[in-house]
């Protein structure tokens, strides 16, 4: 048969690339009425939160540089969510540091956000991200630009919101997988 009565969605279908199509999530949908409001809002919140966990995790992928990719969710796409702000004029990016470990680099680059009277209503309240301001702060570590800790302090140092602006990105090569043990599903 055609592609089209296999899969419908021909429009995704580039000359290359990945297409990863979601459909019939009986998980997401198990117990819920299909003539329910409620359920129905609480689908459409469930969508909204795939979306901002995928803008922040794959924000450095997302419409930017040679290796662009572009996610839709419902037809919609995916904007970044820049956790540094790195266009904002204010933003204060500290000169990069290179420990090497090994035969490897770790590149950590701090940031200091602009303070929030710098900043419009709508780049406000985006650049508190899903968790507020406070729970933004910390180290954001990387793995070939994928998110794999989105602002935290390890240990290093209590959330206060003394430190609410400082975030700091931490590049890791996938050669230190196994010192940082990082697994196949990245999820911790």
């Amino acid at each position: 048969p055609p592609r089209s009565t296999l899969f419908p969605y021909t429009t995704l279908f580039r000359s290359h690339g990945t297409a990863v199509v979601w459909q019939d999530l009986d998980r997401v949908t198990a117990g819920t009425k299909t003539n329910s409001d409620r359920d129905h809002q609480h689908f459409l919140r469930r969508i909204d939160d795939v979306r901002t966990h995928i803008a922040s995790v794959f924000h450095r992928l997302i419409g930017t540089g040679k290796r662009q990719i572009q996610v839709l969710v419902n037809d919609q796409p995916v904007l970044p969510w820049d956790p540094f702000l790195e266009g904002e004029d204010a933003t204060y990016a500290l000169a990069p540091t290179v420990l090497p470990i090994g035969d490897s680099n770790v590149e950590v680059r701090p940031y200091v956000l602009p303070h929030l009277s710098k900043l419009s209503p709508a780049v406000l309240k985006d650049a508190a991200g899903p968790r507020g301001w406070s729970g933004q702060q910390g180290f954001y570590i990387y793995r070939n630009k994928r998110l794999l800790v989105p602002g935290d302090w390890l240990g290093f140092f209590p959330r206060q919101d003394l430190y609410r602006l400082a975030r700091i990105k931490v590049d890791l090569p996938n050669s230190l997988d196994d010192q940082w043990q990082i697994d196949v599903t990245k999820s911790k």
